[in-house]
C-alpha cells in the first residue's frame, strides 16, 4: 500500500531567506551586546583602580596628619589607568579662610581611553577628605 504524498516536502525558498534574515539579526544583537558588556567591564576596572588610588592616597594623608599638610596641588601619575593621572589638592574647608583649623583636601583620578575612537572609555574619580588642626 502506498501512502499518500503531502502536497509539498520541506520549505521554500522564501521562508528560508526570510529565517535567515531574523537570525542573522538576532545573532547581530547578541554580538553588539557582547562587546558592549565588554566596554562596561573594562570602564568598570578602571573606576575600581581610580577609587583604589584616589582611597590609598586619602588613607596617607590622613595617616600623616595635619601638621604634614601644605596647601597646594600636586600631581601624580597612576599605572594601570590609561593616561592615568591623579591631583591632590590641599586648601582651607571650601576655599574659605574662615576655617583655619581645618583643611580640605580634594583627590581627582582622571584616565582616557585607551583607544581613541572610544571616548566613552574616559573618566574620572574624585573623593575629598577634612584634616582638623588636633587641641
Amino acid at each position: 500500500m502506498k501512502r499518500p504524498r503531502a502536497p509539498w516536502l520541506g520549505f521554500t525558498l522564501v521562508e528560508v531567506l526570510v529565517a535567515v534574515t531574523i537570525l542573522s539579526l538576532a545573532l547581530l544583537a547578541f554580538l553588539s551586546a557582547i562587546v558592549a558588556s565588554g566596554r562596561s567591564a573594562a570602564k568598570g576596572d578602571y573606576y575600581i583602580l581610580a577609587a583604589r588610588a584616589a582611597g590609598d592616597r586619602l588613607a596617607a594623608v590622613r595617616a600623616g596628619g595635619y601638621a604634614a599638610l601644605s596647601d597646594g596641588a600636586t600631581e601624580y601619575t597612576v599605572s594601570g589607568l590609561p593616561g592615568g593621572r591623579m591631583r591632590v589638592t590641599v586648601g582651607p574647608l571650601d576655599g574659605s579662610a574662615a576655617y583655619t583649623d581645618i583643611r580640605q583636601v580634594d583627590v581627582r583620578v582622571t584616565w582616557d581611553s585607551p583607544t581613541p575612537g572610544e571616548p566613552a572609555l574616559a573618566g574620572e574619580v574624585r573623593a575629598s577628605t577634612l584634616a582638623a588642626r588636633p587641641r
